[in-house]
């Protein structure tokens, strides 16, 4: 017995649902029905129905996986177990854990994180009732959950996306509508979200400048700025004092992530905190002493004339007797390598 083969579009060009190839299932939405939520929305897509939420930015837990530079953005994708016709495990499937990823890689382009830096934004998308298309379905409930709490954006975000049949959607007006009195999502940019990187950025100073070295330096450390780092280390910084925190300046900057400022102090270890100044002053003195006075030089060469010859015997055994000098193995200016005293101050062989 052959089996016959069904029809997707009938010979009227209806499909079995009774809708036109071209036309798209009943979509119908609603924001804002989550009170314990930041940002919630509940769409109907056809037969699937599906809640999104958003918490955040909140504390980041656990704490090693936070970034100092930006928010974590978290995603978890979840069908109940009564969403299908057969009962689903609850437990996440690979499936499930494969579109938390791809709902999460969609969206994050289109946040700014890094004004929300060490937090976590936390989206959940559950599935109540699936009819196939979930997860583009998923996407834009996230997507309107986020835009009714009102976190920033760089561009209209959604699973839609342009449509001939939606000219708002080409000329970047908004296609999100949110609850009354709520912040909704600016125009797009000129450049596609993350097409120029950004660099680090530096917070600028807060009032006036800081008298004491120290409080400079953590006020530096906070801001990320180098310059003025180095600046408060020159001026006399006690590289030991304590935050209001209970940390030093090295045990902050690692902690906020202050890379070439945890280099800087890590060369200051031995405890010379005015090493360039140090070093130029101690160079201006070798200099001004190799260069006596005129006056000083022709009693000098005077004085020499006078002095009886001595023999190169004697020359040798005077050298000779000359106590011997022992190598420095370190150079105290912050690190300068010295290739006559071995590998890294080791194996001196003078």
């Amino acid at each position: 017995m052959v089996e016959e083969k069904r029809k997707l579009i009938d010979e009227n060009g209806l499909r079995t649902d009774g809708r036109r190839w071209d036309e798209l299932r009943p979509i119908k939405i609603e924001v804002g029905i989550l009170h314990n939520a930041d940002g919630s929305a509940y769409i109907e897509w056809g037969k699937n129905k599906i809640v999104g939420a958003v918490y955040g930015p909140k504390e980041m837990h656990p704490k090693h996986m936070l970034l100092a530079e930006r928010a974590v953005l978290k995603c978890r994708y979840h069908m109940a177990p009564f969403s299908v016709d057969e009962r689903k495990n609850p437990a996440p499937s690979r499936r499930e854990i494969e579109i938390s990823k791809v709902i999460r890689e969609a969206i994050q382009p289109a946040l700014i994180l890094e004004d929300y830096p060490r937090t976590a934004i936390q989206i959940y998308v559950e599935v109540l009732q699936s009819d196939g298309g979930s997860r583009v379905a998923g996407i834009t409930a996230a997507a309107l959950a986020l835009a009714a709490g009102a976190h920033p954006a760089l561009a209209q975000y959604g699973g839609l996306g342009p449509s001939t049949s939606n000219p708002s959607s080409l000329t970047g007006e908004p296609r999100i509508q949110g609850p009354s009195g709520v912040k909704q999502p600016e125009a797009p940019p000129d450049a596609l979200p993350g097409a120029a990187a950004r660099g680090d950025r530096v917070a600028p100073a807060q009032g006036p400048a800081i008298a004491d070295p120290t409080e400079a330096l953590f006020d530096a450390i906070n801001r990320g700025d180098i310059a003025s780092a180095r600046d408060a280390i020159d001026r006399g910084a006690d590289l030991e004092a304590h935050s209001v925190l209970g940390m030093t300046p090295l045990d902050q900057s690692v902690d906020l992530g202050r890379n070439d400022i945890t280099f800087l102090l890590l060369s200051l270890r031995n405890g010379d905190t005015k090493l360039g100044h140090r070093v130029s002053t101690a160079t201006a003195q070798t200099a001004g002493a190799a260069k006596p006075a005129p006056a000083q030089a022709a009693a000098q060469a005077k004085a020499a004339a006078r002095a009886p010859a001595t023999s190169p015997a004697k020359q040798t055994a005077q050298v000779a007797s000359a106590p011997p000098v022992a190598p420095r193995l370190f150079a105290g200016d912050g690190g300068t390598p010295n290739p006559a005293v071995g590998f890294l101050g080791f194996d001196s062989r003078h």
